[in-house]
């Protein structure tokens, strides 16, 4: 599920960041604006930051990739509150995932949830299915191909395009992946 940013477990995050930002005002600026929900104009400021050669250390280096996964999750947490409204803005929700993996290329919840959406979505702007397969496969790849859930996203995404070979096949890989106690069911014979 989605993550309010501004519940008390999240704005304690927000402090601890910028604790650990410390002297660099760019890092702290950085938490002030994703405390006043301005992550726009965060992820710019992390940009800057991040293609700044003068900056050098590795206590900045751990700070700013702290402030990464702050800014990611907020981005996602964003695109989530956005489909609970009575008309989800789909587009938007679609921006806000892009916006967090490109803070943070890792973010696995990010990548399957855009590549879910990319395949399954109705709207024509947001359904986008080679993009929904490399969203995938990169949330596979960082998985190790392990996680059932991610895999299950692949062959979806497969399955959409027509390619019910792919889809068969990584369906199969993932249902074999689920865990003893999941429902027999549904799980490989």
């Amino acid at each position: 599920g989605y993550v309010d940013f501004m519940s008390n477990k999240v704005s304690c995050w927000i402090e601890a960041e910028k604790l650990f930002a410390g002297a660099h005002e760019r890092l702290m600026a950085i938490g002030e604006l994703v405390s006043a929900k301005a992550l726009d104009r965060a992820v710019d400021l992390f940009a800057d930051i991040k293609h700044s050669p003068d900056e050098a250390g590795s206590d900045f280096a751990f700070s700013l990739e702290g402030m990464a996964l702050l800014l990611s999750r907020a981005y996602y947490a964003r695109g989530m509150n956005r489909l609970s409204d009575n008309t989800p803005d789909y587009v938007n929700v679609v921006f806000d995932g892009e916006a967090a993996i490109r803070v943070d290329p890792n973010y696995v919840t990010a990548l399957k949830y855009l590549a879910w959406l990319r395949a399954a979505s109705s709207v024509k702007e947001v359904r986008d299915l080679r993009k929904a397969i490399e969203l995938a496969t990169r949330a596979c790849e960082l998985t190790d191909w392990k996680n059932p859930e991610c895999i299950g996203i692949l062959a979806a995404a497969y399955s959409e395009t027509g390619n019910f070979d792919a889809a068969v096949k990584w369906q199969k890989t993932a249902i074999a992946l689920l865990p003893d106690e999941y429902p027999i069911a549904l799980r490989a014979n």
